[in-house]
């Protein structure tokens, strides 16, 4: 096998043109990543700008605690005193974040249409109203660019580019018979043909991602279970199309036709099948467009929250017999009775919309396991969703994070309406048992594993059929 690698090496470093288009594709590989890269930034400046104002807001409720406890600071009003329930959540606001990884930078995925911040203050609407703008609709129609377009869609046109007449050209140019006598194992050097610029692509696209996830500062080291699977996942595609176009060149076809064949080939894999699985998922389990659930969500939670306030505490207090007697020695807790029938209020319309969202939340998990399933049948489909969960920006994890969120939130809104609604005072002990939300997002979701066996299957299965046409050799080199 090495002599033969190295006869190929020969007469693939005479192909200048398979250097340069290498280098092109290449070029538009780096801008990718610096385009992405912007967005990246961007993004990553607004989430520590939330983090950092939790933190200091944080910090200063603490310390007015701290004072107030030790009577080194006196309030006239219970209003701004920080042992008020309702003084917490507008002094300290609880933060969602969906943190990015350092490989975040592979793949736009969905991060164009949801946000990683939430603010899950308790007064506040629904966080999925707040949240729910859809960015310019011109821009999302035409994608993002992103290093995961240039690896699913151009890399395997550059393979089909010097691949697609491996066998036919040398037949074409009458050297086929020439080179298949003088071989000692046909199989051998049709291995070297097809291995040798499948390792080139390889190797420079990975060692290329490596550079350019070091230059943009990514710290790719801190994950490098993540890095592997990229490695394995590239590997996989590649040798996938690499074999695909020598098992159409080992039917005794024109190289116009091997070529014609290859194209179509790309684009099912890349266009057809993911826009079919993707409609098919969706008329499946009837989910509705994004926008059709924010409208609809809007207008359920809009109708609850014009609907009869007090109503809607009469029944609460007489659900809660033991809240309707509050002590009338001490006025202080007064100045709650807005702040405290706002949290009331406020769970019930959360509660009259929360069927919606749970419908749609239903339905797209439902649509996401179908999608994820069906995508075995095309292999850029399973590299883009690998890529997705690898950078942290698949739909399945953001919907994940929204909806931990929004549990969240629920928890915290129960755990400061409890003291609100009691009259009682806060301690500083009860306000560092207060939940906070977290979401590792440097743990590697299962879904990668998936892809991986996704593409494995693929490469094994097109190696089957490979050795079954070579039992027949003589029907390509004549």
């Amino acid at each position: 096998m090495k002599q033969y690698l190295q006869l190929e090496w020969k007469k693939l470093s005479k192909r200048s043109w398979f250097f340069l288009s290498i280098a092109l594709v290449g070029l538009l590989y780096v801008y990718a990543f610096h385009h992405r890269n912007a967005e990246v930034t961007a993004q990553q400046s607004k989430i520590d700008s939330v983090t950092a104002d939790g933190q200091k807001k944080y910090a200063a409720y603490t310390r007015l605690m701290d004072s107030a406890v030790n009577g080194l600071k006196t309030y006239e009003s219970f209003q701004s005193d920080p042992r008020n329930p309702a003084h917490l959540t507008r002094a300290v606001p609880r933060y969602g974040i969906f943190g990015q990884t350092p490989l975040t930078i592979l793949s736009t995925g969905q991060s164009d249409l949801f946000n990683r911040e939430w603010t899950l203050n308790v007064w506040n609407r629904d966080p999925r109203l707040v949240a729910a703008d859809i960015k310019n609709p011109v821009q999302l129609m035409f994608g993002q660019l992103d290093p995961a377009t240039v690896l699913v869609l151009l890399l395997p046109l550059l393979i089909i580019a010097f691949s697609y007449n491996v066998v036919s050209g040398e037949r074409e140019d009458g050297t086929l018979k020439i080179v298949s006598v003088q071989a000692s194992s046909i199989r051998k050097w049709l291995t070297a043909k097809t291995l040798l610029p499948a390792l080139v692509l390889f190797g420079f696209f990975f060692l290329e991602t490596l550079l350019l996830l070091t230059v943009y500062e990514t710290n790719w080291l801190s994950q490098p279970l993540h890095v592997l699977l990229f490695a394995v996942l590239l590997a996989f595609y590649i040798l996938f199309w690499s074999g695909l176009s020598l098992l159409v060149n080992l039917y005794r076809r024109s190289s116009a036709t091997n070529a014609i064949w290859l194209v179509g080939a790309w684009l099912l894999a890349v266009f057809i099948l993911p826009s079919l699985l993707n409609l098919l998922a969706v008329q499946a389990f009837d989910v509705p467009s994004r926008v059709a659930f924010i409208s609809t969500y809007r207008t359920t939670y809009g109708e609850a929250e014009r609907g009869d306030r007090q109503k809607t505490l009469d029944k609460y207090f007489f659900d809660h017999p033991e809240l309707t007697k509050p002590d009338t020695s001490n006025k202080k807790y007064a100045v709650n009775n807005f702040p405290k029938a706002s949290a009331i209020f406020y769970e019930y319309v959360y509660e009259k919309a929360e069927p919606v969202y749970a419908d749609y939340f239903g339905r797209h998990q439902k649509a996401i396991s179908f999608a994820t399933t069906a995508s075995f049948l095309s292999p850029a489909t399973l590299l883009q969703s690998g890529l997705n969960v690898l950078s942290n920006t698949s739909q399945e994890q953001f919907l994940r994070f929204q909806d931990s969120a929004i549990r969240f939130r629920t928890s915290y809104l129960r755990a400061v309406k409890a003291k609100l609604v009691q009259d009682k005072e806060l301690t500083l002990e009860d306000v560092k048992a207060l939940p906070s939300f977290q979401m590792d997002a440097m743990k590697l979701s299962g879904a990668a594993w998936w892809v991986l066996i996704g593409l494995l299957v693929h490469c094994l299965l097109l190696c089957w059929v490979i050795q079954y046409r070579f039992r027949n050799a003589t029907s390509f080199i004549h």
